[in-house]
C-alpha cells in the first residue's frame, strides 16, 4: 500500500509540474505578445487579443479537465499521465503557433514601415528634382527675357508703310463691242495672254495634223479618230507668247488649249510696267475704247497684280480680277474641230433670248 501511495502521488506531482511550466510558458509568450502589439496596428491587435483569448479559454479548459481529474478516482496512472502530456503538447504547440504568428506580423510591419519609409523618401527626392528643374526653367526663361528686351530696344522700329487703296469690286459687263485682253498673275511674275494669236497658230497646227492624216474627210470639222488628233499635235506642241500648247478634251468632245508656262518666261511687275515691257508696249498699241484687261489672279502674286493694275488704270484702261487657287495651267478654247460623231442639228427658238453678257468688269 505505502509504494502504491508513493507512486500516485509521485504521478501526480509530476503532472503539477507540467502544468505549471506550461503555465509559465503561456505566460511568457503572452508577454512576448503584448511587447509585439505595441507595434502592430490596432487591427492586428484586436486579431491577436481574439487568439490569445482563444488559447486562455484552451488553457481554462484543460485546468478544468486536470482539476476533474484529480477529483475523479485514481485509474490508470499510466494512461492519465500520457492524456496530460498529450494536452500539454497541444498546448505548447498552440503557443509556439500564436508566438510565430505574433513574429511574422512584427515582420509584416516592419517591412510596410520601410516601404513607407523609401516611398516618402522617393516622393521627396523627386519633389525637390522638379523644384530644382522648375527653377531652372525658370531661371532660363527669365535669360530669354531679357535678351529678347535688349533685343527689341536695339532694333529700330520699322516704318510703317502707305496703306493701299483698293476698291471693292463693282462686277458689271463690258461694253458691247470691247475685245478681252487676259493677264495671267502667277509665281511673281506677269503673262500677256493674247488669246486670237494663240488660238490661230494653233488652228494651224491642228489643220495641218488633220490633213496629214484625213481625220476630215467630210470637212464638217467633226474628227471620228480623237486620239490621234491630239496625240499628233501635242507630238510637236506649239510654242508662242511664254507659253507650250497641247491639246486636252473637254467633255470628251471639244478640245482645249492648255497653256504650259515656259521655264524663264513671262515678266516681273517692275518689267511689265516699264516702256519696255510687253504690257506696256501691248497697251500703247491697243486703246482704251477698244479693249477690256481680265486679270486672273493667284494667292502669291496680288502685290504684282496691284502693281500691274496701277499701270492700266493710268492708261484709261477698264479692267476685272478673278481669284484663281487652282495649280492647273491656264486653259482657252481651240476655236475648232470636235471629236465624235456630228449630232443632228436642233432646230432654232424664235423665242430664245441671247445670254446676259458676263459681268467680266469692277
Amino acid at each position: 500500500m505505502d509504494s502504491m501511495l508513493d507512486t500516485l502521488t509521485n504521478v501526480v506531482g509530476i503532472l503539477l509540474i507540467v502544468l505549471v511550466t506550461v503555465q509559465l510558458s503561456t505566460q511568457e509568450a503572452a508577454e512576448r505578445i503584448a511587447d509585439a502589439v505595441e507595434k502592430i496596428d490596432p487591427a492586428e491587435i484586436a486579431r491577436i487579443e481574439q487568439q490569445a483569448a482563444e488559447s486562455k479559454a484552451a488553457a481554462d479548459r484543460a485546468q478544468a479537465e486536470l482539476d476533474a481529474a484529480e477529483q475523479k478516482p485514481v485509474g490508470d496512472p499510466a494512461a492519465e499521465a500520457a492524456r496530460l502530456e498529450a494536452q500539454a503538447a497541444t498546448l505548447e504547440r498552440e503557443t509556439r503557433q500564436t508566438e510565430a504568428k505574433a513574429t511574422a506580423l512584427e515582420k509584416e510591419k516592419a517591412e510596410k514601415t520601410r516601404t513607407m519609409q523609401q516611398a516618402a523618401a522617393d516622393a521627396d527626392r523627386k519633389a525637390k528634382e522638379a523644384a530644382a528643374a522648375a527653377a531652372a526653367a525658370v531661371k532660363a526663361a527669365e535669360t530669354a527675357r531679357q535678351a529678347l528686351a535688349i533685343e527689341l530696344e536695339q532694333t529700330e522700329k520699322p516704318v510703317v508703310p502707305p496703306a493701299k487703296e483698293v476698291r471693292l469690286p463693282d462686277p458689271r459687263p463690258a461694253p458691247a463691242g470691247v475685245k478681252e485682253l487676259h493677264v495671267l498673275c502667277r509665281e511673281g511674275r506677269i503673262w500677256l495672254v493674247d488669246i486670237p494669236e494663240l488660238q490661230e497658230k494653233a488652228k494651224k497646227r491642228a489643220d495641218f495634223v488633220v490633213r496629214s492624216k484625213k481625220l476630215d474627210p467630210d470637212g464638217d470639222t467633226w474628227l471620228a479618230d480623237g486620239k490621234t488628233f491630239l496625240d499628233e499635235f501635242n507630238k510637236a506642241p506649239v510654242k508662242d507668247g511664254g507659253f507650250e500648247l497641247t491639246l486636252e478634251l473637254s467633255g470628251n468632245r471639244w478640245p482645249r488649249l492648255v497653256l504650259t508656262r515656259m521655264k524663264g518666261q513671262g515678266e516681273t511687275a517692275d518689267d511689265a510696267v516699264k516702256a519696255a515691257g510687253d504690257l506696256a508696249r501691248t497697251l500703247r498699241r491697243l486703246k482704251p475704247e477698244t479693249h477690256v484687261l481680265r486679270f486672273f489672279v493667284w494667292p502669291d502674286s496680288f502685290e504684282e497684280y496691284l502693281r500691274v493694275r496701277e499701270l492700266t488704270g493710268e492708261r484709261g484702261y477698264a479692267a476685272g480680277w478673278e481669284p484663281m487657287t487652282t495649280p492647273d495651267e491656264y486653259r482657252i478654247s481651240l476655236g475648232k474641230y470636235a471629236v465624235g460623231e456630228k449630232p443632228p442639228p436642233k432646230p432654232a427658238d424664235p423665242n430664245a433670248k441671247p445670254p446676259p453678257p458676263p459681268n467680266v468688269l469692277d
